[in-house]
């Protein structure tokens, strides 16, 4: 696996403060771009709104589709790490990676869910839950699964 150069990791840090994901979140996606070419990505984390994709151009994907302030944070980290590869040596060269040792892998149940940081996440919580409420009532979503769901988007306020 590629390890961070310490460009890569400023551009890591720079994230987390500015978009609010936990360091090990955006490093994933990091490596999901640098798989991708620097051009697209596919991830699979809780903290980004489960399995998604992004590529340039503006497309992207994610599994919590009702959560747009997700979405949007998504999109810019992706954007961001992109812009940031093509322009900085991000990862060490292969050679110097030889006797690094291997990070350990995070579990599913580190993630917690990421205080919103504007009235506009608390804009598009509060339009989600309309929109849970509208896929209830036409019986697209189970009682159970909109409880559930209401529950992750209220523990986000």
């Amino acid at each position: 696996m590629p390890q961070l150069s310490p460009v890569g990791q400023a551009v890591v840090n720079d994230a987390v403060e500015r978009l609010g994901f936990t360091p090990d979140a955006v490093t994933h996606v990091l490596m999901a771009l640098g798989q991708g070419g620097g051009t697209h990505a596919q991830f699979d984390l809780v903290e980004l709104g489960g399995k998604g994709q992004w590529s340039t151009g503006g497309k992207t994907m994610i599994g919590d589709i009702l959560n747009t302030g997700l979405h949007a944070r998504v999109a810019a980290l992706c954007a961001d790490l992109s812009s940031a590869m093509a322009h900085a040596q991000v990862f060490l060269p292969p050679e110097s990676q030889q006797d690094l040792p291997e990070p350990e892998t995070p579990r599913m149940d580190q993630f917690q869910p990421q205080p919103p940081t504007s009235s506009i996440d608390r804009d598009a919580i509060f339009d989600s839950l309309e929109k849970l409420g509208v896929l209830r009532d036409r019986g697209v979503l189970t009682d159970a699964e909109f409880d559930q769901k209401r529950a992750d988007l209220l523990a986000r306020l």
